[in-house]
């Protein structure tokens, strides 16, 4: 198991699962001290994406949760790691749109003198960034997740605030409230598969973690997340996230365009150029038709997100590998240069499926899909 030490305390297994627009999945993973991780159980379940189907319902999504926890519960608990890491005792929920809705709220403090940063201080700003995002403070025992997600100390971001003391002081909060079919089903699933509570986390949390690094190199850009039945767009702005959207379009949207049979393979062969030209005319034809409604879709959401200011031309696509490349160009041509700070077209940047499995090794006998891959790095991040 790569290294990871059976002594006590040492190394651990942590479970994820998730409840996503259209498909549930659970992994478990194992971590050792010294920041490597190991999918030894995972389980998916992808719901039919068609016209006539139409989109899963908040229960048939949470019956999935229940059944995808069970299957990686039980294939970790009769895999060979199951004896050096023990029970699952730490677990995440995570929840994906459209079942859940968050809001950034954003506070700054300033003094002529410094001040001494206590919890009680940070717990006060906390509430106020809650408030100033439209939360009332009753309402907070309700949410699903409330916690920070930037702190700046003299201009400068940091992790550590204990004992430390500041003139200048900002902090961004972000609420996340869900779908109570699914934030019940999922707890219920994760409960009843791993005996214990698990923290329930917004995909928005999901995404500010896996794409941390590249938000160190790009602090001002938009996170771009589509899933199959939806798409999260996130606006950071000087490395503190600053408003968030969903556009009620994804896969799903692509795939019906295309047609149910074999669509993802057709995006696929048209990304690599490997279908014939008269092929690769007709998945394009396909696709031109639904561009209008994307376009729409998406403009709508940046209109919303740049009303006070405008968003960064710097775009971080998280989505699934075969339609990362039509998505680049799509969001390269289409003119949403009236949005962005430079009024120039959107630059994609993809975050590649490498860097959600760096420092991971992949074991378990279920494929990698993309939002199961997606939840391991979030575990491994979390845990290092």
């Amino acid at each position: 198991m790569f290294g990871l030490s059976s002594k006590k305390g040492k190394s651990r297994a942590l479970a994820a699962a998730f409840a996503g627009s259209s498909s549930a999945g659970c992994v478990v993973v194992g971590v050792n001290p010294q920041g490597e991780s190991e999918v030894v159980a995972a389980s998916y379940k992808a719901l039919p994406l068609s016209a006539q189907s139409g989109p899963p319902t908040a229960a048939v999504i949470a019956a999935a949760c229940g059944e995808c926890c069970a299957q990686a519960a039980d294939a970790y608990a009769r895999s060979t790691q199951f004896k050096a890491l023990g029970p699952v005792k730490e677990s995440y929920g995570i929840i994906h749109a459209p079942w859940v809705s968050s809001r950034f709220g954003m506070v700054r403090k300033n003094s002529e003198t410094p001040q001494l940063l206590t919890d009680a201080f940070i717990r006060e700003r906390k509430n106020e960034a809650l408030q100033a995002a439209g939360i009332p403070k009753e309402a907070v025992p309700s949410l699903c997740e409330s916690l920070v997600t930037h702190v700046e100390i003299d201009g400068y971001p940091t992790l550590v605030t204990a004992k430390r003391s500041a003139r200048r002081f900002a902090l961004t909060a972000l609420a996340s409230a869900c779908d109570p079919t699914i934030q019940q089903g999922l707890t219920d699933a994760i409960v009843k598969a791993f005996t214990h509570v698990p923290v329930l986390c917004s995909d928005v949390q999901v995404l500010l973690t896996i794409t941390a690094d590249h938000r160190k190199k790009h602090p001002d850009c938009t996170i771009v997340h589509m899933t199959s039945a939806a798409t999260f767009i996130i606006v950071v702005r000087d490395g503190a996230p600053a408003g968030a959207e969903v556009v009620p379009h994804g896969v799903r949207t692509l795939i019906e365009s295309l047609g149910q049979e074999d669509a993802l393979t057709k995006l696929r062969l048209l990304a690599h150029d490997s279908c014939s030209k008269d092929e690769c005319a007709k998945i394009q034809e396909s696709l031109a038709v639904v561009e209008p409604q994307l376009a729409k879709g998406f403009g709508e959401a940046y209109s919303s997100l740049s009303k006070d200011r405008r968003i960064p031309n710097t775009l971080i696509l998280v989505a699934h590998p075969d339609i990362t490349d039509w998505l680049s160009s799509f969001f390269e041509r289409i003119d949403f240069a009236p949005f962005t700070v430079t009024t120039r077209p959107l630059e994609p940047q993809v975050l590649q499926a490498g860097e959600l499995q760096n420092h991971i090794l992949w074991s378990a006998p279920q494929k990698e899909e993309q939002t199961l891959s997606e939840a391991a790095a979030f575990v491994n991040r979390k845990a290092r």
